[in-house]
């Protein structure tokens, strides 16, 4: 199925109970579409039509944005941005905001779990949401690296807990359908270095991605006398295979 082009109009007088109607039924549902309460309707096998309400003057990048999660959510055949009066939004009675513990709770789903934890300004609040998010995946180890992947990838994770969620991305089981660590080091931070326990001459355990967490538990390991007794760094090179490598060339005869 083609993707559908986005049609604009401005909406009409009469259709304020109508779509005030749907845009109250979003708030109460905790519904959006990048922010923007919406209307939908199944009108064919193949999908359903889409409403998008937006305040007028409301940025591209703002619609496209809110296109975009609405066809990752839904089969669209069919989508409409209605730009509608600032006075209508403010007749929507808005519900009490969740915490993330409720999310959870719900069973709410992950890109709108991430949407919630950018919008929480502290830095020591956001990184407790993002343990509690990742402490409610603990059963489902690849569950739990992409969600960790896709809140790095959104920008929302702060420098406080990177390093714990870098190492579960990196350190993550690869299958046929997830290679956490070939993704990071494609997409969020490329050519990383590593950090290696040692004992002086031999490796202990597996490498870590984060320096920080290596000097942690190489603390650990002097104070109970066992163990690892120094650092060493292992950077990034051609042969790592988790280094970037370019896309090979095209074989492929010229006429």
């Amino acid at each position: 199925m083609s993707a559908p082009r986005i049609h604009t109009r401005k909406a009409d007088n009469d259709e304020h109970d109508h779509i005030l109607r749907a845009m109250n039924a979003c708030a109460r549902s905790y519904q959006d579409f990048n922010n923007f309460w919406f209307d939908d309707e199944l009108v064919s096998s193949e999908g359903c039509r889409v409403e998008l309400y937006v305040p007028v003057g409301t940025t591209k990048d703002a619609i496209n944005g809110a296109y975009r999660e609405a066809r990752g959510s839904r089969d669209v055949v069919a989508f409409t941005v209605v730009e509608c009066p600032d006075e209508w939004f403010k007749e929507v009675t808005l519900p009490k905001p969740r915490t993330i513990r409720e999310m959870l709770w719900e069973g709410e789903r992950p890109s709108r779990l991430i949407k919630q934890v950018a919008r929480i300004q502290d830095d020591q609040e956001r990184a407790d949401a993002i343990d509690m998010i990742l402490e409610a995946y603990l059963d489902s180890g690849e569950q739990r690296a992409y969600m960790a992947y896709e809140m790095a990838a959104r920008d929302v994770v702060p420098d406080a807990c990177m390093g714990h969620v870098r190492n579960i991305v990196l350190m993550s089981e690869a299958s046929a359908y997830w290679d956490g660590a070939e993704l990071w080091n494609e997409h969020i931070e490329p050519n990383l270095s590593k950090w290696q326990l040692t004992n002086g001459e031999e490796p202990i355990g597996a490498p870590f991605y984060s320096l920080s967490e290596a000097q942690t538990v190489l603390a650990q390991a002097t104070e109970s006398g066992v163990g690892a007794t120094a650092i060493e760094e292992i950077p990034a090179s051609s042969k790592d295979p988790l280094a970037h490598t370019p896309e090979p060339t095209s074989h492929t005869l010229q006429h």
